[in-house]
């Protein structure tokens, strides 16, 4: 990320095609956001908990809200590693989950491949892409690097593969 202030923060790389690089969770949070707010079409998300990212916050609801009511079936993909989070602290995205959840699949990732990645990415459109190097860590870079967006595109189908609901996510109307 640029060394300005997180008000200046711009996603796209510059002329040299240099991916964007961020270091602190803040500017982690706007990318995060900015990177959602450029899909149309498809979302691939996965995170440990999404406990660091925005994913429960007004503005998140949001831009998801237009995203899925969008023309031409949008598709948003979504990855854990631990469920608690999503389940407990974003009762909006779990409301967009119940309004609109034959656009979305959400996946908590089998505990015994959970040492297999440790890595927080998003990809949008198959030409965005915003990635946290470890999940211990805010440090990481946004892009549009088509090598780089194809290895989170098989990084995120290998582990959708090992994946399966979770029971946590799902809101029981009594």
């Amino acid at each position: 990320m640029n060394s300005t202030s997180s008000d200046t923060y711009t996603l796209y790389p510059d002329e040299s095609h240099e991916p964007q690089r961020f270091d602190d969770y803040t500017s982690y949070r706007i990318a995060f956001t900015a990177t959602l707010s450029l899909a149309s079409h498809s979302l691939l998300l996965c995170e440990r908990n999404f406990s660091e990212s925005p994913l429960g916050s007004v503005a998140v609801e949001q831009l998801l809200t237009a995203f899925l009511t969008r023309p031409g079936k949008p598709q948003l993909q979504l990855l854990c590693f631990e469920g608690d989070y999503l389940a407990s602290q974003c009762p909006r995205f779990l409301r967009l989950y119940q309004s609109f959840g034959h656009c979305m699949a959400l996946f908590l990732v089998n505990e015994d491949a959970r040492t297999q990645w440790d890595k927080g990415f998003i990809v949008a459109d198959r030409q965005h892409y915003l990635q946290r190097h470890h999940f211990d860590w805010p440090r990481g870079e946004t892009g549009t690097n088509p090598q780089t967006i194809m290895g989170l595109e098989q990084a995120f189908q290998q582990l959708r593969a090992i994946s399966g609901p979770s029971l946590g996510w799902q809101r029981l109307e009594i």
